[in-house]
């Protein structure tokens, strides 16, 4: 069971400079995720119908869920 979890979690680091702190964040995220976080940070209006979650509210506080 070890290879599985080690094949199916990994790390997701991100810079973004005004909104990010150091720090850590043990919210499951998803590569879907990118996205939609990118679109949000950049104000631009998201597409329908795409998957993943923004993480821009993790990102301004980790502590949210």
């Amino acid at each position: 069971m070890r290879m599985m979890r080690d094949s199916t979690h990994n790390v997701l680091m991100c810079i973004a400079p005004g909104i990010t702190r150091a720090g850590r964040c043990a919210a499951p995220v998803n590569l879907l995720d990118i996205y939609p976080t990118l679109v949000e940070l950049a104000g631009l209006p998201a597409k329908e119908g795409i998957e993943g979650t923004s993480l821009a509210s993790l990102l301004r506080d980790p502590a949210s869920k």
